[in-house]
Parts: structure tokens; sequence; C-alpha cells
């Protein structure tokens, strides 16, 4: 498997926080399968990303930079 380094912007993550794993399926990131193998299949319905605060999203967002991508991407993006 290779590794392939992702960028996401602070509202990117905002989505990721609320749509889970369908975020990375609807930006190309992961396939549907990969559903099946995560915890409630990569998304916790009950979950309210605004009880997550400012603080810990900006220490955060470095790791979702460095998000580890099974698919072949060919363009990244910057931001």
């Amino acid at each position: 498997m290779c590794v392939y380094v992702v960028f996401v912007s602070p509202r990117d993550l905002e989505e990721a926080l609320e749509m889970g794993m369908d975020w990375s399926l609807r930006e190309g990131y992961s396939w549907a399968e990969d559903k099946e193998h995560c915890e409630e299949y990569g998304r916790m319905l009950q979950a309210d990303p605004s009880k997550v605060s400012s603080r810990a999203k900006k220490r955060g967002l470095p790791q979702v930079n460095g998000l580890l991508c099974r698919k072949p991407l060919f363009l990244a993006k910057i931001f």
C-alpha cells in the first residue's frame, strides 16, 4: 500500500467531523467497502461536531492533513 498526504482546509475539517467516512468517500480518499471495516460504518450519527472545541480542531487539523489514504490521488488540495 502506498501512502498519500491529503491537505484539507479548516472548512474541510468541519465537514469531515459532520460527515465522517462519507466525507472521505465524497472527496475520493477512500472506497465504499472501507466503511465495512470502520466502527459504526465510519459515522457516529449522535456525534455533535459543534461540541469539539476550536483548540481541539486546531490540534486535529495537522492529523487530518497527514491522513493515510489508500486510494491513489493525482492532485492534492493545498490550502
